[in-house]
């Protein structure tokens, strides 16, 4: 699905929320900004894997806004993988 910022507001306050407690999103850099830039996060999940990449987007750039973070959990796996689990502070 390919969502803009109005189209992602309206999705989770017009649609989503009236539904569901909870949504959970999956995606990269420009759903995560679009979501901290409209307030429509809680919460950020962030999966680091034990590849290092040449090249991509960069995951927190020019979002425009300063957040806050608490970390909340920290989850380390056989594979490698580190899942870390941050509260946006409101």
């Amino acid at each position: 699905m390919n969502v803009n910022n109005e189209h992602l507001h309206k999705l989770i306050n017009d649609q989503l929320k009236l539904t569901y407690k909870n949504i959970w999103f999956v995606g990269g850099a420009m759903l995560t900004k679009g979501c901290i830039r409209l307030k429509l996060a809680d919460d950020i999940i962030v999966s680091i894997m034990p590849v290092i990449l040449g090249d991509g987007l960069l995951f927190f750039d020019y979002i425009g806004t300063k957040e806050h973070l608490h970390l909340k959990d920290v989850t380390a796996y056989k594979d490698g993988m580190v899942e870390l689990w941050y509260e946006i502070k409101k």
